[in-house]
C-alpha cells in the first residue's frame, strides 16, 4: 500500500449528498416521472435505485440522504438493507421513506381524471 503524506494539504471528506431520490431516474419530465411512478414495478425501480447507489458511491457521495421513494413504499429501506449487508456497493443512506402530502397537489398527473384518489370533502 502506498503512502502518501498530506500533512501539509487540506483534505476534505467525502462528500454528503443531502438530498437525492435514488427511485427516480435522470433529471425528469413530467411525462417521465408519470412513466416512472405508473408504469415500472417498485422491484425494477429498487434494482436501479441500488445502480444509482453505486453511483453515488463512485462519485464520492459518502453518506446519501434519500428524500421520499416516490411511490416506492420502502423501496429506499431495503436498497439500504442490501448496502449495510454487503449485497450491492452504495454509500452509507439516511432515508426518509414515504412520503404526506394532500390529494391532488403532487403528481402522478397522467391518472385518468385522477379518480383513483379519494376525494376529501369539506366539512
Amino acid at each position: 500500500m502506498e503512502l502518501i503524506d498530506l500533512s501539509k494539504a487540506t483534505v476534505l471528506p467525502g462528500f454528503v449528498d443531502a438530498h437525492t431520490h435514488v427511485l427516480l431516474q435522470g433529471d425528469i419530465t413530467q411525462e417521465d416521472y408519470d412513466a416512472q411512478l405508473l408504469k415500472q414495478s417498485i422491484p425494477y425501480r429498487a434494482i436501479l435505485a441500488a445502480r444509482n447507489a453505486q453511483i453515488a458511491l463512485a462519485t464520492a457521495s459518502q453518506p446519501c440522504v434519500t428524500s421520499k421513494p416516490k411511490g416506492a413504499m420502502y423501496a429506499d429501506v431495503d436498497v439500504k438493507h442490501a448496502i449495510n449487508n454487503g449485497e450491492v456497493p452504495g454509500p452509507h443512506m439516511q432515508v426518509s421513506t414515504r412520503a404526506m402530502t394532500p390529494t391532488g397537489a403532487y403528481a402522478p398527473m397522467a391518472i385518468p381524471g385522477k379518480s383513483a384518489f379519494p376525494k376529501v370533502s369539506s366539512m
